[in-house]
C-alpha cells in the first residue's frame, strides 16, 4: 500500500491542542482542582490566625517576663494583659489565664491559657485551646 498526499494531515498545532485540552472532562477536572485549591487556601488563612497572634503573645510575654523584677507578677500579668488588647481579635485574657514559675535568676516559665473561636460558614464556630508559654531565664539586673 502505498502512501497518498490525500491522507496527509497537518501538523498538531497549538489551537488544536488547547481545543484537546479545555474539552470534555478536563474542564470538570480543573474546575474541580480550583475548588479544592480554594478550600486549602482559606482553611489555611482561617486556621493561621490564632497561632499569629499566640506568638505575639508569646513575644510580648518574653519582653514583661524579662521586666519581672521591677514590676513582680501582679504588674507583669497586668501589663501584659494590656499589650495583648492591642493585638487584633485576641480573646479578652484575665489574671486567670496566667501561670508563673520561677524567679529571678532562674529558668521561669510563664504560660496563658485561652480559648480561640474560629468562625465557620452557616453561623458556626470551632473552638481552639491555646496555649502560649515562655520560658526564659529572668536576668538579675
Amino acid at each position: 500500500m502505498q502512501w497518498r498526499w490525500s491522507e496527509a494531515r497537518r501538523a498538531g498545532s497549538m489551537g488544536q491542542a488547547r481545543n484537546n485540552f479545555q474539552s470534555g472532562g478536563t474542564k470538570f477536572n480543573i474546575f474541580i482542582l480550583l475548588v479544592i485549591l480554594g478550600v486549602l487556601v482559606w482553611g489555611g488563612v482561617v486556621f493561621s490566625a490564632p497561632y499569629l497572634r499566640k506568638s505575639r503573645l508569646e513575644n510580648i510575654m518574653g519582653d514583661w517576663m524579662r521586666e519581672y523584677k521591677h514590676y513582680g507578677y501582679d504588674g507583669m500579668v497586668e501589663a501584659i494583659i494590656k499589650d495583648a488588647k492591642k493585638i487584633k481579635n485576641m480573646p479578652e485574657l484575665t489574671k486567670d489565664n496566667f501561670s508563673f514559675e520561677g524567679d529571678v535568676g532562674v529558668e521561669s516559665t510563664l504560660r496563658c491559657e485561652y480559648t480561640e473561636e474560629i468562625k465557620l460558614p452557616g453561623n458556626r464556630y470551632y473552638q481552639l485551646n491555646m496555649v502560649a508559654e515562655k520560658t526564659i531565664e529572668i536576668p538579675r539586673e
